[in-house]
């Protein structure tokens, strides 16, 4: 509720009529799927939302992401050291290498942190990234983080994570010059620049194309149940605003 709490804070029209759809995930958990406060022009509502190329989330009627960027800095306050994309070798005036990802700077055992919710597909040693994390946050998009000194001790594979959680720390494991976190964003099996996906003007945080397609179908599909349920008469109406902080 917290993200839902922060977008809606300030809307002061006294007692705002308040709207909360609520479904069922494919295990059978429950999950807020909708949430609109207040009516006509005022309103506001956000939806979440699984896009064909991105970590779920919520987003507004637009398709614009709650929180403005798709993934959180894996290791916040720390300076990239080395881009996307190809890099020259130091002392050579020809020749390099392709670089998948980006590095952030770190000290071993520095911690490493989930950039989105999702689980995580692979805890282990992984090629020349050494000690290595992979998370899938949707059917095709992953995240990579290497060159661990350790994982967390609590995590394994199949195990859930939320942004921000710590998933290891880091270290200098696998193909590395020194202390460093690799961090890499794969969709549709592809190592795409992470950068646009981390910065809050990369473009990424407003869906866009068959996702923005889907986007509109899910909200016609969500109406469709909500109108479906409101017929046979188990709709429920909330006494008090949820967000106000009282039960």
């Amino acid at each position: 509720m917290k993200p839902l709490s922060d977008a809606f804070a300030g809307f002061s029209t006294g007692a705002p009529k308040v709207e909360m759809l609520e479904g069922r995930t494919g295990d059978g958990s429950s999950r807020l799927l909708y949430a609109g406060i207040g009516e006509g022009k005022t309103k506001k509502s956000y939806w979440w939302f699984t896009p064909l190329d991105q970590p779920e989330g919520w987003f507004d009627e637009t398709g614009k992401r709650l929180g403005g960027t798709v993934l959180a800095d894996p290791k916040p306050e720390s300076r990239i050291s080395s881009p996307f994309g190809t890099r020259r070798y130091y002392g050579r005036s020809s020749g390099g290498a392709f670089h998948n990802g980006i590095d952030y700077e770190g000290k071993v055992g520095e911690s490493i942190l989930a950039a989105a919710d999702g689980v995580i597909n692979h805890q282990g040693w992984y090629f020349q990234y050494g000690r290595t994390v992979k998370i899938s946050h949707a059917d095709n998009f992953e995240t990579l983080y290497a060159h661990m000194s350790r994982f967390e001790p609590s995590l394994a594979p199949g195990s859930r994570v939320k942004k921000g959680d710590v998933i290891g720390y880091v270290g200098s494991t696998g193909r590395s010059t020194g202390p460093h976190l690799h961090f890499s964003v794969i969709v549709d099996g592809q190592f795409v620049d992470p950068q646009p996906y981390v910065s809050a003007d990369g473009g990424n945080a407003v869906l866009a194309g068959q996702s923005l397609v889907a986007f509109r179908q899910w909200q016609q599909d969500v109406r469709t149940a909500s109108n479906g349920q409101r017929s046979r008469g188990r709709s429920e109406t909330w006494s008090q605003n949820p967000f106000s902080g009282h039960n």
